[in-house]
């Protein structure tokens, strides 16, 4: 943050980048300054998305609930600044946070196409996930599953 640089590219250890993704990141650069953090998702983006803006082929989409995974993204320095002052105190996972809208005051938006892939299993897999047993796994289930259902209403009402 003691540079002066406009924007970051992060990438986890298991995406790889695709033909083309250096024309969706020019691109994502040139919006940058006014979508302020831009994700390239490994997975089709799902529900009600409307083109914040466009170039060509490539999309940057407004998801009524932001996608969970932080495969890859665009970070402005106004947008990072405003996550970190946000983030005092971590409670959650990174992904699950920002999808708060209402508690970070950031938008953010995803790139269609991304031109990104997730390798995970080519390269050995998550070490995040621990296997667990069933009885364990089922009131876990039961509480992500309500959890995901107060965050879609929550993101809906704080959706613009």
């Amino acid at each position: 943050m003691e540079e002066a640089l406009p924007a970051a590219l992060v990438l986890e250890d298991d995406v790889a980048l695709d033909a083309g993704f250096g024309d969706v990141a020019a691109c994502a650069v040139e919006h940058i300054g006014t979508l302020g953090y831009i994700q390239f998702q490994t997975r089709p983006l799902r529900g009600d998305a409307p083109v914040a803006a466009r170039a060509g082929e490539i999309a940057f989409r407004d998801p009524r609930v932001i996608p969970l995974r932080m495969s890859a993204q665009l970070v402005s320095q106004a947008a990072a600044r405003r996550l970190l002052a946000a983030t005092e105190t971590f409670d959650r996972p990174v992904d699950s946070f920002l999808q708060m809208r209402w508690q970070t005051g950031q938008d953010i938006f995803v790139a269609v196409p991304s031109r990104v892939r997730d390798i995970a299993a080519t390269i050995g897999g998550s070490t995040i996930s621990v296997r667990r047993p069933l009885f364990a796994k089922i009131p876990r289930e039961v509480k992500r599953a309500v959890y995901r259902a107060r965050i879609r209403r929550l993101s809906r009402k704080a959706w613009p």
